[in-house]
């Protein structure tokens, strides 16, 4: 139904490959996934937070990781890795992940 991996970026729990399958999307399944892997990573090492990329033209995913408390800010490497020049960088602070 749904997929996510984390592992630690830039001392984060960076939150990645989320994916809802399309059959069971707009039922509430991406926030449940996020808040599950959430407790895992609290359980494996704490951290400043979380943290993911989202593509900017996914508006639908971005909402969702606003609604969670991410905020979108700067990458603070340079320069953006990889093929991300279309996405955000979003966090989460510990506290608000209760990370």
């Amino acid at each position: 139904m749904a997929f996510g991996q984390y592992y630690i970026r830039l001392e984060h729990q960076h939150l990645s490959r989320l994916t809802v399958n399309p059959t069971y999307r707009a039922q509430g399944l991406a926030k449940v996934l996020i808040t599950k892997i959430l407790e895992q990573a609290i359980l494996a090492q704490s951290t400043k937070g979380a943290s993911l990329f989202v593509f900017k033209d996914n508006t639908v995913a971005y909402n969702c990781y606003q609604s969670l408390g991410f905020i979108e800010t700067e990458y603070p490497e340079v320069p953006f890795p990889g093929n991300m020049q279309n996405c955000a960088y979003m966090v989460l602070s510990a506290a608000e992940a209760k990370i």
